[in-house]
Formats: C-alpha cells, sequence, structure tokens
C-alpha cells in the first residue's frame, strides 16, 4: 500500500473520483458535497474522527483587537478550502454567537503552514487551523485561540471518514476488508497508546 498527502479533502476527493486514489480520508463535508452536488459515486466506509476539545479552532494574532467571536463582524476570516469542514465549523460558530454570515468575508484557500504568517501581517483577522498547527503558531508567532470550534451546533461533530467508490468497493472485496481490519487496529492502538503513535509519526 502506498500513502500520498493530498493538499485538501476536495484534492483528494478529485483524484479518487479520476481513478488517482483508491481510498481516501477526507472530511464528510466534502464527500456530502461531492455526492449531492456532483452526484460523485462515493461509498463512506469508515469512522475517522469526531470533533473533540482543543482539536480544531479559531486563532488570532497576540495581542489582536478581536477578543471575541461577535467582534468577527465586517472582519476576514481564512479557512483553507471553500465550503469544507473549515467553513461549516466557522459558520456555525458565527451563527450560535449572532454574526451574520453576510458580515464575514471569507479568504479560501490559506494553506495551514501560512496560517501564523498570514495572521502576523494582518492579512486575515482570524483563521481556522487544527493541531499540531495550533501549538505551533502560539509559539512561533505569538498566536492566540480566539474560540475552541467544539461547541454549540457542532459539539461532538463528526469530521472525517474514508470513503472508496461504489465501483471499487465490489471490484477489491479483499482489499477493502484488509483495509478496514488494518484502520481499525490502527484507530485501537490511536485511542489506547500515544507514545507507539507519536513513535511512528
Amino acid at each position: 500500500m502506498t500513502i500520498k498527502l493530498a493538499a485538501t479533502s476536495q484534492t483528494a476527493t478529485d483524484g479518487q473520483l479520476k481513478g488517482t486514489y483508491d481510498i481516501t480520508s477526507a472530511d464528510y463535508v466534502t464527500y456530502i458535497d461531492n455526492a449531492l452536488l456532483r452526484n460523485a459515486p462515493l461509498r463512506i466506509v469508515d469512522e475517522s474522527s469526531f470533533l473533540q476539545p482543543n482539536v480544531l479552532t479559531l486563532l488570532v494574532k497576540g495581542g489582536s483587537g478581536v477578543q471575541s467571536v461577535q467582534q468577527l463582524k465586517n472582519r476576514t476570516v481564512s479557512v483553507n478550502a471553500p465550503n469544507d469542514i473549515g467553513t461549516l465549523l466557522v459558520d456555525s460558530l458565527l451563527t450560535d454567537n449572532g454574526v451574520p454570515l453576510s458580515k464575514v468575508k471569507f479568504n479560501n484557500n490559506v494553506a495551514f503552514p501560512n496560517v501564523g504568517q498570514d495572521l502576523s501581517k494582518g492579512a486575515v483577522d482570524a483563521a481556522f487551523a487544527p493541531e499540531p498547527f495550533v501549538s505551533l503558531d502560539g509559539m512561533q508567532a505569538g498566536t492566540q485561540i480566539l474560540a475552541d470550534l467544539d461547541q454549540g451546533g457542532t459539539n461532538d461533530f463528526p469530521i472525517q471518514g474514508v470513503a472508496v467508490t461504489q465501483s471499487w468497493a465490489p471490484n477489491n472485496p479483499n482489499t477493502l476488508a484488509a483495509f478496514e481490519r488494518a484502520y481499525a487496529q490502527g484507530q485501537q492502538l490511536a485511542d489506547t497508546d500515544r507514545a507507539a503513535v507519536e513513535a511512528g509519526s
């Protein structure tokens, strides 16, 4: 098996639909959007993760004038890709805090490694970011957490899964079964032995 990295969930899904990838791990929002809007023949076969505290956040630069979610009105927020899990989570946070979505500008396609730099130079006022970038940006760029996204309407929200195409699954049952066994073992290891996960990363 060969593991390849894709820049975004949409990149992974596009590659899968073209036959570049057999199995992908991406956010559910992207999978559902592709199934509904593009009629993509996808089949979700495994759950990867659900939202927990201190995993996905909204960051601001150190000393920012933005000290509350309500102050994001008429400000710019970055996400790593348009209309994926980041956009949904930030939309939910804004809505829960009474901020009209029409009053916030989204800067799409800001790669996570660039979040700290964009915040520091004022290109955006807040940024969607996951760990480990939250900790890295805090140490290297002095960013601060404005809000944890595991709250309100997205508390414990399903984040990421694993999918195949509907044609690939019946044509490769043994490969899929072997993958699912290995994936379940990996999930069990991740849940019970952090040291082993860190050693293999």
